[in-house]
């Protein structure tokens, strides 16, 4: 699932029109790529810290409206919270599933 929503957040300033604002749109971006990585190396070869990573992507995308100044635009935010959580009890899921893994 995070691929899709890695998909989804790449696309979405686009979708949700908010590209003009640009630490958004780029925050969507960047993290967008990076879920789309993170998701595609672990569906290829499955390893705990490819999932971290996507939870540590999860955990900006949960401050970056604040952080970055853009807590104002609804959409922008709305679409960052909710991905968070997506993307972070993904990840979470797809490492309780896997609990035998060793760290790599």
């Amino acid at each position: 699932m995070n691929l899709v929503w890695g998909i989804w957040l790449l696309f979405s300033p686009f979708t949700l029109t908010y590209s003009s604002i640009h630490g958004a749109a780029w925050n969507a971006y960047v993290l967008g790529a990076a879920v789309i990585m993170f998701s595609v190396m672990a569906l290829r070869h499955p390893q705990p810290w490819k999932e971290w990573a996507n939870l540590a992507v999860a955990s900006w995308l949960f401050l970056s409206p604040f952080v970055l100044g853009f807590a104002m635009d609804a959409e922008a935010t709305v679409n960052a919270l909710l991905l968070s959580l997506l993307i972070g009890m993904d990840s979470l899921w797809v490492m309780m599933q896997r609990p035998d893994q060793e760290a790599a």
